[in-house]
């Protein structure tokens, strides 16, 4: 008589569904009104110490400290003069241009 397993193990063993890569649906852009340059939201998030600007200056983002929450920090957008236009697009448009 063979080993009978017991447990999650056996469940693991079953799952054959292949993993798939979870992959963002769109991309959110932060765009200078000004110099028109644009800052991708998850390019900026990739490292801890976030410290970009656009090229003329009018937008800076940064580091907020976020306490209490499940992250670290919150991303910081300011800008001096007009307000940045922030949207999304879809992922596959975001491909495109990279």
């Amino acid at each position: 008589m063979g080993v009978r397993k017991i447990g999650f193990g056996t469940v693991r063993e079953e799952d054959t569904t292949p993993h798939v890569e979870d992959r963002p649906t769109f991309v959110t852009i932060i765009q200078c009104d000004l110099c028109e340059e644009k800052l991708y939201y998850h390019e900026l998030i990739a490292t801890d110490d976030i410290d970009a600007s656009c090229e003329c200056g009018a937008i800076m983002c940064g580091n907020l400290p976020a306490t209490g929450a499940k992250f670290k920090n919150f991303l910081a957008v300011r800008s001096h003069g007009r307000y940045p236009k922030i949207y999304d697009v879809p992922y596959e448009e975001y491909l495109k241009t990279k």
